[in-house]
């Protein structure tokens, strides 16, 4: 009992860490604005398509690592992914060129994307439905924290040693969660995979369109997003740029505003902001 306790901790771990691939290669790098611009001649508009650039591989990322997934199960393509990942980040160590360095960003997100897309699909997997939801809110909680301590690992980096060793630890980060996956089971049996139905998977993403209640829930969520992703790419140069911020302090600015939405949402659910069925109950 003790050992299967033990087992689901370190899975859960795992997968939290899994989830951690985008808040940290969109946040620790921030503070390292000024710095890649001045080495490679890019002003602000332009390092912020670095950014742009790696929430395009995170969105495309979306519609290939579930299929694959489906097609060959969750380590294979995980594996893949994070090697990828792993590859990206040491392209952008020790690129020289902004054109260089939007296209090995986008190649980050493409593969780090694989870490969020599957580890939710092995919570699926592995835990009955019930505990898909308190599992999800724990991995929130990963979400929640890489904001405030991203940012902050980013500016120690950057005043210690420099830009490039930002992508550095991205790298080894990916190194470690590589070798953690090794030890995870397949959560998808092979009797259970599916062939890629790529024309099917495309017309039940076209039919989406005409549910009005999945539109609606889309379009909040994507007008939410929007904006904290607006404040995520404009925080460098307004922060840095306008008020003189050093590096080494972004996280703190940065890390408060996080601190700030975590506990608004922590008094709303105190005030009984609760889902409807929870309040009948």
């Amino acid at each position: 009992m003790a050992a299967d306790t033990a087992r689901g901790a370190w899975m859960l771990f795992v997968l939290g860490a899994l989830t951690a691939f985008a808040p940290m290669s969109i946040d620790m790098y921030l503070p390292a604005f000024g710095q890649i611009g001045h080495a490679l001649g890019a002003g602000a508009h332009a390092m912020q398509l670095t950014l742009v650039v790696y929430f395009v591989g995170l969105a495309t990322g979306q519609l290939v690592w579930g299929a694959l997934a489906d097609r060959y199960g969750r380590l294979r393509p995980l594996r893949a992914g994070i090697v990828l990942y792993v590859i990206a980040s040491l392209g952008c160590a020790f690129a020289t060129r902004l054109d260089a360095l939007l296209a090995w960003r986008a190649l980050q997100g493409l593969a780090g994307c694989a870490g969020i897309v599957l580890a939710r699909s092995m919570v699926r997997d592995a835990y009955a439905t019930e505990e898909v939801a308190r599992v999800f809110s724990r991995l929130a909680l990963v979400l929640g924290a890489a904001p405030i301590l991203a940012p902050l690992a980013g500016g120690w980096l950057v005043a210690h040693g420099g830009w490039r060793w930002v992508f550095g630890v991205l790298a080894g980060f990916g190194v470690l969660c590589l070798a953690a996956v090794a030890t995870l089971p397949e959560t998808l049996p092979p009797q259970l995979r599916r062939s890629m139905a790529w024309r099917s998977a495309l017309h039940g993403y076209a039919a989406l369109r005409h549910d009005r209640s999945y539109v609606r829930h889309a379009a909040v969520a994507a007008i939410t997003q929007a904006g904290m992703f607006a404040y995520i790419l404009a925080s460098p140069a307004v922060l840095i740029g306008l008020y003189r911020v050093s590096p080494a302090h972004f996280g703190l600015y940065f890390g408060a505003n996080a601190c700030g939405l975590i506990a608004v949402i922590d008094i709303l659910l105190a005030l009984g902001h609760r889902p409807p069925l929870a309040r009948e109950g």
